[in-house]
């Protein structure tokens, strides 16, 4: 984590941030790997615009204010295993209200359900984030997360974080400019 806030600066580039983190891992004396989306968040004429990378991770999930799931046409391998990380990056425009879903494999993987050993699994995700349409990121979050959560029960369970990022329904146009500065984030 400290080495990808220490790529921010380079975040415009997707691939050069991979590339020098991948390095950086496999440099290093530890065994370490790792999974990750980066994403690129900026708006421009009353759209969100986002660009997204997958290394390994499960594939953003975009929920658009109508209720329909899509998948980002991301993908790639993980960092800190081999020596290139080929990847490809996609650009998703969000509508106002649409959302961006990033979520970990503990989302869809984890095992509940009535006898206890059902995977979650994507079809009970895009199904009960297609629920959360015309939600603020906030609720998106804590839906899916409590939904998983009571599937899952008591039993042991890997990480299950989720990250949402949702379109304004009105925008505010900075002072001088209809245009906000980029935000990146990884």
């Amino acid at each position: 984590r400290s080495t990808v806030q220490a790529l921010l600066p380079l975040a415009d580039d997707h691939q050069n941030v991979l590339r020098l983190l991948n390095g950086a891992l496999l440099n290093s004396r530890h065994t370490r790997f790792a999974t990750l989306v980066l994403a690129s968040v900026g708006r421009a004429d009353g759209r969100v615009r986002l660009r997204l990378t997958s290394a390994g991770h499960p594939r953003p999930l975009i929920l658009r204010a109508t209720g329909h799931v899509e998948e980002a046409d991301t993908g790639g391998t993980l960092v800190g295993a081999l020596p290139e990380v080929p990847c490809r990056s996609a650009t998703v425009h969000l509508a106002p209200g649409d959302t961006c879903l990033l979520y970990t494999d503990g989302i869809t993987e984890a095992r509940g359900g009535p006898l206890g050993s059902a995977m979650f699994g994507e079809g009970r995700l895009r199904a009960s984030l297609a629920d959360c349409a015309g939600l603020p990121a906030e609720a998106v979050v804590e839906r899916v997360q409590m939904i998983a959560g009571d599937w899952v029960g008591r039993g042991p369970h890997d990480d299950m974080a989720v990250v949402a990022i949702t379109a304004p329904h009105t925008t505010r146009p900075s002072a001088g400019s209809d245009r906000a500065p980029d935000r990146n984030t990884a």
